[in-house]
């Protein structure tokens, strides 16, 4: 169940929500019109991450391969790997996601156009 949180929104045609677990919030998918997933290889997603998190975040190689294999691709077998099914969008980002972010940007521009 999703905490409640006080927050207000300023009038807006579109609203971007993302989330690496966004999917699995059944009551939140339900109210969105477009649902995107971002699709990488696991050889890709390893290679960024360990990349990220010795460069920025001081972590040693072996700490980053111990949090993958124990901590983030199961939890992404888990709860993101299996609601790809359910985008409605799925643009692959393997080195260059532009034509995938042009796709997005024309259908933002439609839904636009209606108001």
């Amino acid at each position: 169940m999703l905490a409640r949180k006080d927050f207000m929104l300023n009038l807006a045609w579109v609203i971007i929500i993302e989330g690496i677990f966004l999917y699995a919030y059944a009551q939140v998918m339900a109210q969105l019109e477009l649902k995107i997933f971002i699709d990488a290889p696991e050889y890709l997603r390893i290679k960024r991450r360990v990349i990220r998190n010795t460069s920025t975040r001081g972590y040693t190689v072996d700490d980053v391969l111990y949090r993958l294999e124990y901590q983030v691709e199961p939890a992404h077998t888990l709860f993101v790997e299996p609601f790809k099914h359910e985008a409605d969008l799925i643009i692959p980002n393997k080195y260059n996601f532009n034509r995938g972010l042009e796709v997005l940007e024309n259908h933002i521009l439609q839904v636009c156009k209606k108001f």
